[in-house]
């Protein structure tokens, strides 16, 4: 379900190179977000980060993966992923246009307090992915009510200072998701 969302929302909108010394925002953000790409050695045997064309499971939208990205739509389609959408106590009494124009002006707020959003999928021995999306907000304490989203995932969402993630499984084999979870959960952040 991800991969359509995102895949529909951003084309070609991830930082995948080196940033240039003007560019410490893009360093920065790098080094925060690369935290979460899990060394091979932490992996189970048979449990693989997904190679760009080689696992059909790898969104086609995306060059590198694991993904950093900058531009405000890729963060909007991981944000949407991520956190989901907030209730919507007046719903009842709002007419479809109404919800929508709630729903754009929540995101564009939020999407405005983020400073750069994640991706990252891995596939066990069954070729079922693992999938990794996170937000790195520009300020902290990120206040997330998980409670208060309805979300697409049903993986837990961490909030790490500046830093909001969750993570999924598919497939019956949990090893995986397990040793990538576990890592996660771990991970320092500056």
């Amino acid at each position: 379900m991800v991969k359509i969302l995102l895949g529909a929302v951003v084309l070609g909108a991830a930082y995948t190179g080196s940033a240039t010394a003007q560019d410490t925002t893009a360093v920065h953000e790098a080094s925060i977000l690369e935290r979460l790409n899990v060394p091979t050695n932490v992996l189970p045997a048979g449990c693989e980060l997904a190679s760009q064309g080689g696992v059909p499971m790898v969104p086609l939208f995306l060059d590198t993966n694991p993904t950093i990205f900058t531009d405000s739509m890729a963060i909007l389609a991981v944000s949407n992923s991520v956190l989901g959408i907030p209730e919507n106590p007046d719903a009842a009494n709002q007419s479809i246009a109404e919800m929508g124009d709630a729903r754009m002006e929540w995101l564009g707020g939020l999407v405005a307090k983020i400073e750069a959003a994640y991706t990252g999928f891995y596939y066990n021995k069954d070729h079922k992915e693992i999938g990794v999306l996170a937000l790195l907000f520009k300020e902290e304490p990120v206040d997330v009510d998980a409670e208060a989203l309805t979300r697409m995932f049903g993986g837990p969402l961490t909030v790490k200072g500046p830093l909001v993630f969750t993570s999924w499984a598919d497939g019956e084999d949990r090893s995986c998701y397990d040793a990538i979870r576990a890592y996660l959960e771990d991970v320092s952040m500056p």
